[in-house]
């Protein structure tokens, strides 16, 4: 059933400074029985301020991984942190997180979208190290590599959303090309998501670290 209700609260989450901030990245690997997984990894660009300290960029991924549910260690048993994609199309998908109305749209590949709606799962990765947005994933595969040697990676197993859970909601968009996201709302009408406007240059009025609220929705 549709709410339009304030979230549950979650303690120091992520505003949509530290949101726009982030880099975003999916492709389809192999699962350890060599088949087909669809995965979708998170990380914080090299900091541009002296405040961008490598300890405060980890705080800040910390605080994302908390946000999408309670992510894992490598060692640690992958937890199932419930559907938090809705596949608006099979080249977009809204990425929910708790105790915000803001979230992130993501490009996708035809076939990533599809595999994910077929298999109803995804690995969700939260990197604590940082990462260029503009990364390839010749980047991204040195960048698992070095950081899962390390332990610095956080993994969570997530679910295509049935429904969108509030009527309206402020989701950044991502262009996968490593540009700043632009802010976009999406309404709920009929059943199905609508685009219900854009803004440009919001992003120059928050920071990674702000907790300001956007525009009223």
């Amino acid at each position: 059933m549709l709410t339009t209700c304030t979230p549950p609260p979650v303690v120091n989450a992520p505003g949509p400074g530290l949101l726009a901030t982030l880099g975003a990245w999916t492709w389809l690997g192999l699962d350890p029985a060599d088949a087909p997984l669809a995965h979708l990894l998170l990380a914080h660009p090299p900091g541009r301020s002296a405040r961008d300290t490598p300890a405060a960029i980890e705080a800040r991924m910390q605080r994302i991984a908390a946000s999408l549910g309670g992510l894992a260690a490598p060692q640690e048993h992958v937890p199932d942190v419930g559907a938090r994609l809705l596949m608006v199309s099979p080249t977009t998908v809204l990425l929910r997180f708790e105790g915000t109305r803001y979230g992130v749209r993501l490009p996708v590949r035809p076939g990533w979208a599809r595999h994910v709606r077929h298999h109803d799962h995804a690995v969700i990765t939260v990197g604590l190290s940082p990462l260029q947005r503009s990364a390839d994933l010749t980047d991204v595969d040195t960048y698992l590599h070095d950081t899962l040697a390390t332990g610095r990676l956080l993994f969570g197993l997530t679910h295509p959303l049935r429904e969108l859970h509030y009527r309206q909601a402020a989701y950044l968009e991502f262009d996968g090309c490593g540009e700043p996201p632009r802010l976009q709302w999406f309404q709920l009408r009929d059943g199905q998501v609508h685009t219900a406007g854009v803004e440009d240059g919001w992003q120059r009025r928050v920071d990674s670290g702000s907790q300001e609220p956007l525009p009223r929705l």
